[in-house]
């Protein structure tokens, strides 16, 4: 697949609201921290399971459980005793090989709802991690859309590569210390967690051609991938996949922002061998006008949204 540089493609455009379609499990043990799922006494009571409600999660009294909206049918989603990560297998046979599940940052203590796709996790919302104290590479490098704090629970932040990379953690490594960033030229090590929870880590280019061909028998379509919502121009996706991309847009050099409601922008860990100047990084995007996945080249001070995969090399 031919890459593309980013910056050709952007244009501003108003933001319409959030809404998240995955659907999860979640530990069953109280509701007081989940302020924002509605209840019911009965699982009678839920409402018709249509599209409009797709990934829509109910707490039912009666039954001490939650119900999701998966493909027209209210499931309900079994109690998990995992704290930091949970897993839970569709009952739809059509999807065999997805399981959703949730995640839970000790750092801030936010959770993500996780998608399993086939033999990889992956975190089912962008990454809305902010503490520069922890993480001094986030100093001045993280950014909620328009600077609005409400974008960044609706979207995720946006990072630069050198923060979605944590520059400052690799350059005090021990083993392999690197100086990475914009105009820099580093060996990356094979994997990095970057700002990834711990067990998690930032995908490469051949993380998201798993993904994609997984979903798509090889091809490199967006439509299962895209979310139901939020797309403008009729670009909606089915978002069978449950992995739920939102088009957040992204931020330029300059501050400005652009593309809300056009363009999913994501970093990858890597960088292209063919820029001689360094001043670019490895991403992959979803527009509304292209059916087809870019991997594209973008600046590395561009703040584009990031996902995190899960680390099966780091499991005990």
């Amino acid at each position: 697949m031919k890459r593309v540089n980013v910056v050709s493609f952007a244009s501003p455009f108003l933001i319409l609201p959030f809404m998240c379609v995955v659907a999860c499990s979640v530990s069953l043990d109280s509701t007081e921290d989940d302020t924002n799922v509605p209840e019911v006494e009965f699982a009678s009571e839920l409402e018709e399971c249509t599209d409009s409600l797709l990934g829509e999660t109910v707490f039912v009294i009666e039954d001490r459980a939650y119900y999701t909206c998966i493909k027209e049918k209210w499931q309900k989603m079994e109690a998990n005793n995992k704290s930091s990560s949970s897993k839970e297998g569709s009952s739809d046979s059509s999807d065999p090989g997805i399981q959703y599940g949730t995640l839970t940052d000790a750092r801030d203590k936010r959770t993500y709802k996780t998608v399993t796709i086939g033999k990889q996790t992956w975190m089912a919302e962008n990454l809305n991690y902010a503490d520069s104290a922890a993480t001094p590479s986030l100093k001045g490098n993280t950014w909620c859309y328009d600077n609005v704090s409400l974008n960044c629970d609706e979207k995720g932040r946006l990072y630069t590569w050198a923060a979605a990379i944590d520059s400052v953690k690799l350059a005090n490594d021990k083993e392999n210390p690197q100086v990475c960033g914009y105009d820099v030229e580093c060996t990356l090590p094979a994997k990095i967690q970057g700002i990834c929870p711990d067990g998690w880590r930032l995908p490469k280019d051949d993380d998201w051609k798993t993904l994609i061909s997984t979903v798509n028998s090889s091809r490199m379509k967006s439509t299962k991938l895209k979310s139901t919502s939020g797309w403008s121009g009729n670009a909606n996706g089915t978002n069978s996949s449950g992995f739920s991309v939102f088009p957040a847009g992204h931020r330029y050099s300059d501050g400005f922002f652009y593309n809300a409601n056009i363009e999913a922008s994501f970093w990858e860990s890597e960088e292209p061998d063919s820029r001689s100047d360094h001043s670019e990084a490895s991403c992959i995007s979803f527009y509304t006008h292209f059916d087809d996945v870019l991997f594209s080249f973008g600046k590395k001070s561009y703040g584009f949204s990031v996902r995190c995969i899960e680390d099966l090399d780091s499991e005990d």
